[in-house]
């Protein structure tokens, strides 16, 4: 990387982690700890720092050895980053040969962390190179203690230590899986309605059915915005629990999927999940998925001319509303997505549109056959790519 992308590299890290350095009264907490958990804990606070500004991204962490780690600095410049930690128990760590070995795994640039008071003039030598961001004991103990109360909780810590006042508004304001008791509620009653629902399902949609989505684009889309491996455990675990309730549902009874020809061709011309655009193998998967769910029986797919504004599904009853994914930027729950309207006479009016549209619909537009040609042909000119749907 060149000298100028690494000074500006580090003023906007500067900016993007600023925090007021501790007064020293919760230093010892801090040495307490070993290299590794300091290494893990400040990368878990620079991707909570991401969450709540777009322009920083980071991956995953990949820890080397117990004092030396690297991760992928996605935004604002994609750059391989390395972490050099040096404890008080670390007296014999060569600094020099640590930054060697880094850059001989290709990394550009290092967080140097010290939480050992006595190596001021290493942090000061380290602090004039352009590719090295020195944060000293009083910064690190601001960082990594002050303002991480949840992962030392994690660890068995106290619940001594709260955010610190800005990083607390800011978090609040945080699109997070965690989900609080009253949206748990709401997240269960969703669950409830769609998973013991015994009846035909009408559904209504501006791109291709959502079961058809790969697994391996969701959990990219959790990794790239950086949610922990437990949060995204959870995501798995109610996808897998989506498909096998929908599995369950249309071997019993009759699903009909209707879908707006020109908001598909806007979804096929630039597929996104959210905001993140799928590769075109993921485009080719979520056509093998179509073609497997299209082999139901009771699963009735068809096209409609007819603009369709909101998105909604009708298990009658209840009418679920749900959210176009190419319109938003993260999932939230709580959100206008599936809110649930409990009445039997919007219920009928909702149905009544639906089967206006679904029988105004050529005979061809509810050929599975047809659909699946269709999407495969548009998809092979956009993409200049071969989709087989056998």
């Amino acid at each position: 990387m060149k000298t100028d992308t690494t000074k500006n590299l580090k003023d906007l890290i500067v900016a993007f982690i600023s925090t007021p350095e501790s007064d020293g009264s919760n230093i010892d907490l801090l040495l307490e700890k070993d290299s590794k958990e300091v290494i893990e804990t400040f990368h878990h606070w620079m991707k909570m720092i991401s969450r709540m500004n777009s322009r920083i991204l980071l991956r995953n962490l990949s820890l080397l050895d117990h004092n030396t780690a690297i991760f992928t600095l996605v935004k604002p410049i994609k750059t391989q980053v390395g972490i050099i930690c040096q404890s008080a128990k670390d007296q014999n760590l060569d600094l020099e040969k640590r930054i060697e070995y880094l850059t001989q795994q290709g990394v550009e640039f290092i967080f140097y962390l010290s939480y050992d008071q006595s190596k001021e003039e290493e942090l000061i030598e380290a602090s004039k190179k352009d590719n090295i961001l020195s944060i000293n004991a009083h910064w690190l103990t601001s960082i990594v203690v002050e303002n991480s109360k949840p992962f030392f909780a994690q660890l068995g810590e106290t619940n001594a230590y709260e955010w610190t006042p800005y990083i607390q508004k800011k978090a609040n304001n945080v699109i997070s899986l965690q989900i609080n008791d009253e949206s748990a509620k709401e997240q269960q009653e969703i669950n409830h309605v769609l998973k013991n629902y015994k009846g035909d399902i009408l559904t209504a949609e501006s791109y291709l059915p959502t079961i058809t989505l790969p697994m391996s684009t969701i959990i990219r889309f959790y990794i790239e915005k950086g949610y922990s491996d437990t949060e995204i455990k959870k995501v798995v675990s109610l996808r897998k629990e989506e498909i096998k309730a929908w599995k369950s549902h249309v071997n019993n009874y009759n699903k009909y999927h209707l879908i707006s020809i020109d908001s598909l061709k806007e979804y096929l011309v630039n597929p996104k999940y959210f905001d993140m655009e799928l590769t075109i193998d993921e485009v080719m998967e979520q056509l093998s998925n179509l073609l497997t769910i299209s082999r139901y029986s009771n699963y009735n797919l068809c096209l409609t001319e007819e603009t369709i504004e909101l998105s909604y599904e009708i298990k009658h009853p209840n009418t679920i509303l749900r959210t176009n994914m190419r319109k938003k930027s993260k999932p939230k729950i709580g959100s206008i997505s599936n809110i649930i309207i409990s009445d039997g006479v919007i219920s009928n009016k909702f149905e009544n549109e639906f089967w206006d549209l679904y029988n105004s619909a050529s005979e061809k537009n509810k050929d599975k056959t047809y659909i699946l040609k269709y999407v495969s042909d548009l998809m092979q000119s956009t993409f200049q790519h071969e989709f087989s749907i056998t």
